[in-house]
């Protein structure tokens, strides 16, 4: 190969890195906007139903089983989201970020199961090489469970884990979020059903 076709490579390649990295960061900005607009829907679906600052009843856990899905970059947690099929069509940035232009059916799943749904592993494999991580996240698992903390608590254990050993997903689709103000701005949207 000569110098000009491996110049002619090296841009090629360089610009292709450039787009998918432009593309991922949109994905993730989407992503957290989805996030927050997620955070208001399930708190509005627990007002709906009174129950704010209750911890034990079934349809809360599963909202919040929702939310934990759907935030979870591994796709290891239990995924319980249900869509409603959209009829608006989608745009060419949802097109080429991949994104799903439904709504999330809320709607209680007669099928859930908390005690199942506690039993399910969570994480993602790789966590099984780091023990003292994995026993982090089974204790805040356990006092979420066992209603000592709130399922949002966990999902700061969560975050807090995936960064410490750089789970790869993990790191592709939050890179660029400030974890303190994405944090701080969900648990303003949560404040409501936090206990």
């Amino acid at each position: 190969m000569g110098f000009f076709e491996n110049l002619g490579i090296k841009f090629f390649n360089n610009l292709t890195n450039k787009l998918d990295k432009g593309l991922n960061q949109h994905h993730v900005i989407y992503a957290e906007k989805q996030n927050y607009i997620f955070a208001e829907e399930i708190v509005q679906k627990c007002k709906d139903r009174n129950l704010l600052g209750k911890t034990s009843n079934s349809y809360k856990i599963y909202l919040e089983g929702i939310f934990l899905g759907i935030s979870d970059r591994t796709s290891a947690h239990p995924y319980l989201v249900k869509v409603i099929p959209s009829s608006k069509p989608q745009s060419l940035q949802e097109n080429l970020m991949e994104a799903q232009n439904n709504e999330i059916n809320y709607k209680e799943d007669p099928d859930f199961n908390s005690i199942d749904y506690f039993n399910i592993n969570w994480f993602h494999p790789i966590v099984d090489s780091y023990l003292e991580k994995k026993q982090e996240l089974n204790k805040s698992k356990q006092l979420y469970q066992s209603g000592d903390i709130s399922f949002f608590d966990y999902f700061i254990k969560r975050l807090e884990v995936y960064d410490d050993i750089q789970e790869k997903d993990h790191m592709k689709y939050y890179e660029g979020i400030d974890r303190k103000k994405y944090i701080d701005k969900l648990r303003d949207k949560f404040r409501l059903i936090l206990s």
